[in-house]
Parts: C-alpha cells; structure tokens; sequence
C-alpha cells in the first residue's frame, strides 16, 4: 500500500467526494439529501468497479477511477463531467472565449 501523507489524503479526498460527486449530483439536480445521495452513489461505483475501499486506492488508481467514471457518464449518458480544475459554464463558452482558457 501506498504511504501518503494526510495533506495528499485531504486531496485525494476532495477530488473524489468534492468534486466528482458533487458534479454527478449536479448533473441529475439533486437538491435534496445530497448526503444520502452521495453515499448511494460512492456504494454504486464501488460495487460497478469492484473496489473494497476508495480511501485504500493509491493516489494513480483514484485518478484511473476518476477517468473511468468520467468516461461511463460521457459514453453511456452522454454527459461531460467536469475536469478537477475547469470553469463553470465552459459548454456555454462562445469558442473565441474557450480558446482563451489556459488550465493549470
């Protein structure tokens, strides 16, 4: 097992839960017990991708996990989950104002 530290943890934690969740959450607009919701969902993706424990997945699997989840939702519903560090409203840019963008 990977030895990371609790900033990487931290991290890790909110890439997945803040951040993919959250946006899997917003895409079905659910408003209401977000909390419940999202442990129905973190249950529905370990028991999809057969995992024991997201918080056990070393930080290169969690990214692979990630990608695989973004790409289910892209490939099977025909949504585009957002990348950790795109903007808000990018599938409402005017293209000049998309080619602008420069992701850290």
């Amino acid at each position: 097992m990977e030895c990371i530290s609790e900033n990487a943890i931290r991290i890790k934690f909110f890439k997945y839960y803040g951040l993919l969740l959250e946006d899997i959450m917003n895409v079905f607009k659910i408003k209401t017990n977000r909390n419940q919701a999202k442990d129905k969902i973190h249950e529905a993706i370990k028991e999809y991708y057969n995992i024991e424990s997201v918080a056990d997945l070393s930080t290169e699997k969690l990214r692979i996990l990630v990608n695989k989840v973004r790409m289910v939702f892209a490939r099977e519903f025909g949504i585009l989950l957002k990348e950790p560090r795109e903007p808000d409203g990018i599938h409402k840019m005017e293209m000049k104002e998309f080619l602008k963008l420069k992701l850290k």
